[in-house]
């Protein structure tokens, strides 16, 4: 199945309300089911993995499926290990390749019983959930932020509470805070002294969570906004006081010509004519912090014509697509030319002007793929793209907003 994508979009001013962060409303459903209190959580994000965490969450079933959501499957690899019952925990074949063996190894060390189906390290599991002691743990962080937040969240369960050491370069450490914040929103206190975090035996509270509008969706607009110099965006649901590291994408789009100000509870976005900074500049983007951004910062720079070099890009090769391959994979259609320098991890490429792709897109079953290449239809006029329902996953209503701005998305028939 093909769909047309045409990016001359009629609107000047574009007014978009940014869907709930998935990030907040995944961690915020595992402490409610944590939480002996009564919790509302609010403006819950409508996205895919949302809702499959929260029907996991409430299932009684004895086989539960993640499908290829990674942090579904690591948050409830932790969630059940301490529930008193079996359960198999699986996922998709894409789910079936990306490693858990780092937590299972820490959960299975302070006490539970999970075991591997098929390959060790890897899903599916067998989880047998039990009363864990907890106590001193040792976990290596390079591989994903998901690991340590899964072993928190379920830390103030623990009788002696939890001691955690990071080993390695710590992943997506923003995703840590946003975790410990919102743990302590809800009465639980820890300490985080260099690479040692600790939390007590505690109990969770209730209350009332208002869910804030997610970055990662926001950056696609960031992305719209680079490549549309006649129009203003207005992102609703959006305040420069946030949990998210990938807000981070203001500052850095603004090295590309979009400028922003914040107003209450929405974001201002425009774009000027390079007065600071040209396609000569040479830019330097690190995602050790920050890998979702990583889609929309190649086809930024790479649409704009900017020298750049991104570093700390191997996790990459770990989301629900290996997204550093398929990136330049998709790009190359358009005749995008790079360096990648394995043994620095580092991504180089120059100057150069792209071309209109022969070939019709692949989002290689990936939302965020699906999301930063549609914006090149603003370049080329029209893309073809193989599968659009993507989005789902993380922001389900990206098409009707990009065709409330002017843009066309249709099905293309096939002989």
């Amino acid at each position: 199945m093909a769909f047309q994508i045409s990016g001359s979009a009629s609107k000047e001013d574009c007014t978009i309300v940014v869907s709930a962060s998935k990030s907040i409303s995944n961690r915020l459903l595992l402490i409610q089911a944590l939480c002996g209190e009564s919790m509302d959580i609010r403006n819950l994000a409508t996205a895919d993995d949302t809702l499959l965490l929260q029907k996991l969450l409430n299932s009684k079933s004895d086989e539960l499926n993640a499908k290829n959501a990674g942090t579904v499957f690591r948050f409830l690899s932790a969630y059940l290990s301490i529930q008193l019952r079996t359960v198999t925990l699986t996922g998709s074949e894409r789910m079936f390749r990306r490693p858990v063996g780092p937590l299972v190894d820490a959960l299975n060390s302070l006490g539970a019983h999970i075991s591997y189906i098929s390959e060790k390290g890897f899903p599916p599991l067998k989880i047998e959930g039990r009363r864990i002691s907890g106590g001193k743990v040792i976990i290596n962080s390079e591989m994903s932020s998901q690991f340590v937040s899964a072993l928190l969240l379920i830390a103030p369960l623990f009788e002696n509470g939890l001691d955690l050491r990071l080993v390695g370069k710590q992943a997506s450490k923003p995703y840590i805070h946003m975790t410990l914040e919102l743990m302590k929103r809800h009465g639980v206190q820890s300490e985080w002294i260099g690479d040692q975090i600790r939390v007590q035996h505690q109990k969770y509270t209730g209350g009332v969570e208002e869910v804030e509008g997610d970055w990662s969706s926001a950056s696609f607009w960031f992305l719209l906004c680079a490549l549309s110099p006649a129009r203003n965006f207005t992102l609703h649901n959006l305040s420069e006081s946030t949990l998210q590291g990938d807000a981070i994408i203001a500052k850095w789009m603004q090295k590309l010509g979009v400028r922003y100000r914040y107003e209450k509870d929405k974001v201002i976005l425009w774009r000027d004519a390079f007065p600071n900074a040209s396609p000569q500049t040479f830019l330097h983007f690190d995602f050790k912090d920050c890998p979702d951004l990583f889609p929309v910062m190649l086809v930024s720079c790479a649409a704009l014509g900017f020298e750049a070099k991104f570093s700390s890009l191997q996790n990459l090769r770990l989301k629900e697509s290996d997204r550093l391959t398929v990136m330049l994979h998709e790009l190359s259609k358009c005749n995008f030319q790079y360096r990648y320098d394995e043994s620095k991890d580092e991504l180089y490429f120059t100057s150069q002007k792209l071309s209109p792709p022969k070939l019709e897109f692949s989002t290689h079953d990936d939302h965020r793929i699906a999301m930063a290449l549609a914006p090149l239809s603003l370049l080329f006029d029209k893309i073809e793209m193989d599968d659009i329902s993507v989005v789902q996953k993380s922001y389900p209503e990206y098409w009707q907003e990009l065709k409330k701005i002017g843009f066309r998305v249709q099905q293309l028939n096939q002989n």
